[in-house]
């Protein structure tokens, strides 16, 4: 049986919180989630989301809170085994990616890029996509982080537009043949 943290990657809307705890609900494990961490490193009153400290204080800043709390993260999984979700665009920060390297197996939540969209379109457009032609611009972007995500990963689970139930099962049948019980 595997005995190492779970960590999931994946495009924004691929269900990386969801199915995280799910996951760890079911394991009976925490649940942490990396963009939960990089708000509360961030803020000292008020409730801040990551969105809006992206468009505040920019990439550069953003990059470094999420670098800084995958650290945390990281530190987190070192004392005990849990059920992790990373940001969409963590896979990009090279110096998050060191922080978290072998402390987990990473799995990629691979979604195909309408559904993506489609789900990122229903909150509104967000701070990463440009105006003008939102879906060229994801789509770029879909590939270049699908790119690192496949290469990175130690499990890569394809979820179609299914119930998150039916989605579960299938993560968790891979899971079951990567070496994972419960």
């Amino acid at each position: 049986m595997v005995d190492r943290s779970i960590l999931f990657t994946g495009m924004k809307h691929s269900g990386k919180s969801t199915l995280a705890g799910m996951l760890a609900w079911e394991m009976r494990t925490r649940n942490l989630d990396l963009d939960e961490l990089i708000e509360r490193e961030y803020r000292t009153d008020g409730l801040v989301s990551c969105r809006e400290i992206y468009q505040q204080h920019g990439e550069a800043f953003f990059k470094d809170l999420e670098q800084r709390a995958a650290k945390k993260l990281a530190q987190e999984m070192g004392r005990s085994f849990l059920v992790a979700s990373l940001g969409g665009g963590t896979i990009e920060n090279q110096a998050a990616r060191e922080a978290l390297a072998g402390c987990g197996t990473l799995v990629y939540l691979m979604v195909d890029i309408e559904t993506l969209f489609r789900r990122i379109m229903k909150g509104g457009l967000p701070a990463f996509l440009p105006q003008e032609q939102p879906f060229e611009a994801f789509a770029m972007l879909y590939e270049r982080r699908s790119a690192l995500m496949k290469a990175h990963a130690d499990i890569t689970v394809e979820l179609d537009d299914n119930p998150v139930e039916e989605s579960f099962r299938k993560l968790k049948s891979e899971l079951k043949e990567y070496g994972y019980a419960w």
